[in-house]
């Protein structure tokens, strides 16, 4: 298995992953707009630390996400990107989440929730 090692020199490796897909759905539906969304990932491998990639490369705008946090097992941690609890990310790009401590077994369901507080 690959990992990745951050300028703090602690290695990751990749528990799980989703292609991109496109929530914007359908024109007749309504926008994200002052609502959570959650995912919920399966772990294909346990650790001690979680940190998730937050996408935005095929936007047409910013996303704003104005609160996130992590769960696993009804344990939910507040998690923040540079120390920001409230972040914006431009289209085209993509944000990692500051590591939390929170204790993940092969197999648990990795829930992310984020509070998108505007449409986009």
């Amino acid at each position: 298995m690959s990992t990745y090692e951050t300028d703090d020199g602690m290695g990751w490796a990749p528990t799980w992953t989703q292609a991109m897909t496109d929530f914007r759905g359908e024109d007749d539906e309504p926008p994200f707009d002052d609502v959570t969304v959650r995912m919920t990932v399966p772990a294909s491998i346990g650790g001690s630390r979680v940190r998730v990639e937050l996408c935005n490369l095929f936007g047409d705008g910013a996303v704003r996400i104005a609160r996130s946090a992590i769960g696993v097992c009804g344990r939910f941690v507040e998690v923040s990107v540079d120390g920001q609890s409230s972040i914006e990310i431009p289209a085209g790009t993509s944000r990692w989440t500051d590591p939390v401590d929170l204790t993940v077994s092969h197999g648990d369901g990795i829930a992310v929730d984020l509070y998108l507080p505007e449409s986009f």
